[in-house]
């Protein structure tokens, strides 16, 4: 086994340390956006989430599908705060993959 300071870090190791310093902040110019809905909320009985989902597009090949939740005032307050064409940041995101055989609406999958 090489010392510590020597060792080649796994394949695994060094995608993480990739995806950390790519998910702090994400730059990227809006190309779809939904109407706000709600559900009911399964924890909390009687009251509702609320959700959107929009699209930005991050470089000429690839984009990311976002879907806020939240209580309503945030959610439409962030949903009418921009619009399609709009340039946005999105702080310290939650990263998700998608699954390829899941029902495309314009939730296209992203390109790997």
């Amino acid at each position: 086994m090489r010392p510590a300071e020597q060792q080649t870090p796994s394949m695994g190791a060094v995608i993480f340390n990739l995806i950390q310093l790519w998910c702090e902040n994400v730059i990227g110019v809006v190309i779809g956006k939904t109407d706000v809905r709600s559900f009911p909320d399964r924890k909390n009985i009687g009251s509702e989430r609320y959700t959107f989902t929009f699209t930005i597009r991050d470089s000429p090949t690839y984009f990311i599908n976002v879907n806020p939740w939240g209580r309503e005032e945030y959610i439409r307050s962030l949903s009418e705060s921009f619009r399609v064409g709009d340039c946005v940041t999105i702080e310290n995101p939650l990263i998700q993959s998608k699954e390829v055989e899941r029902e495309e609406k314009f939730n296209p999958v992203t390109p790997r």
